[in-house]
């Protein structure tokens, strides 16, 4: 298992565990998502109430959110590679900005507008923009295009990992067993049917809140089932290169073609057979790192007196002819 692989499968964990507590805390602090089209003066009023809770709950529902981003990479690596990279790599980074500008419109907007509906003075005012920014931030941004895009997201990373694994293309080969590989990508387009009830929110459809929320839930416990799917996911085939092949030697010299023709079976090819010469060494008749041959030490020279090969093949003798003495000073 690779690093990307395993990092992968981490971050969905995080995610999916981080917007389910998340989303329960909003739905208990802040009544969410019927806060949407509550009246203004009221949810200013719970904001300050419960800022801590409902501050924790955008916190977290945050942080899953912005892991939509490395998610996407990470899972992107693992396909094969194609066309299908850049889509999902844009749907993911839409997908994670339109939920951090809802959440981050809670976060900071909501209680300064809290904070100044309380002055009387300033009520009314803070009221009629909280309204407006709402409308806005909260409803068409934060969850309108946010469910619309978390939708798409699904089913574009549903369809790609459905066609990687037609036999015409590599197949993406997990330790999961088929049945349960179907199951979980009816539970993700079940999962996005729902999120897609946050679409109908503006609208004023009972059923869409109902829906959108159940639907969250179910995408996040999908992510779960995506974490088990990718950690279990064989590396091999993934897009990821192959690894190199062992460099073709060239053709011998012409030197370790002769060597390696008169060697015989497991000597090296390198080196000659023992006790015979290179035809280099056979024609310069020296063998390099050899001391001074027995008759040059018998006649008293310190020089190498070894045979010399004559022209014909016959060697000849650097002793002196018989009946002559060398001479004496």
């Amino acid at each position: 298992m690779s690093t990307g692989q395993r990092a992968t499968a981490v971050m969905l964990l995080i995610c999916a565990v981080c917007g389910a507590v998340g989303l329960t805390e909003l739905r208990h602090a802040l009544d969410y998502p019927e806060v949407l089209s509550a009246p203004p003066a009221d949810t200013l009023a719970l904001v300050r109430e419960h800022w801590l809770a409902i501050g924790i709950g955008v916190v977290l529902a945050g942080v899953a959110a912005g892991l939509l981003l490395p998610i996407t990479v990470g899972i992107v690596r693992l396909l094969p590679r194609g066309p299908h990279r850049p889509l999902l790599t844009v749907l993911g980074a839409a997908t994670a900005g339109a939920h951090l500008t809802g959440l981050l419109f809670w976060l900071i907007t909501v209680p300064a507008l809290a904070r100044r509906a309380a002055v009387p003075t300033q009520a009314d005012h803070a009221t009629a923009v909280f309204d407006t920014a709402r409308t806005l931030f909260g409803v068409m941004i934060g969850e309108v295009l946010a469910c619309l895009l978390t939708a798409s997201w699904t089913v574009a990373l549903l369809t790609r990992a459905a066609r990687a694994a037609t036999p015409r293309r590599p197949p993406l080969r997990s330790a999961l067993p088929k049945p349960a590989a179907v199951a979980l990508a009816g539970w993700g387009g079940l999962a996005a049917g729902g999120v897609l009830g946050g679409v109908l929110l503006p609208f004023g459809v009972d059923a869409a809140i109902t829906g959108r929320v159940v639907g969250e839930l179910l995408w996040y416990l999908w992510l779960v089932g995506l974490a088990v799917a990718v950690w279990h996911l064989d590396p091999r085939s993934s897009g990821a290169p192959p690894t190199a092949a062992p460099v073709a030697r060239g053709p011998a010299s012409p030197a370790e073609r002769v060597i390696g023709d008169q060697a015989h079976p497991g000597d090296s090819v390198l080196a000659p057979p023992p006790g015979r010469l290179p035809s280099g060494a056979a024609r310069s008749g020296r063998r390099s790192g050899s001391g001074p041959s027995p008759a040059g030490r018998l006649l008293g020279d310190d020089a190498p007196t070894d045979p010399a090969i004559e022209a014909d093949g016959r060697v000849s003798s650097a002793e002196p002819p018989a009946g002559r003495k060398p001479a004496h000073d």
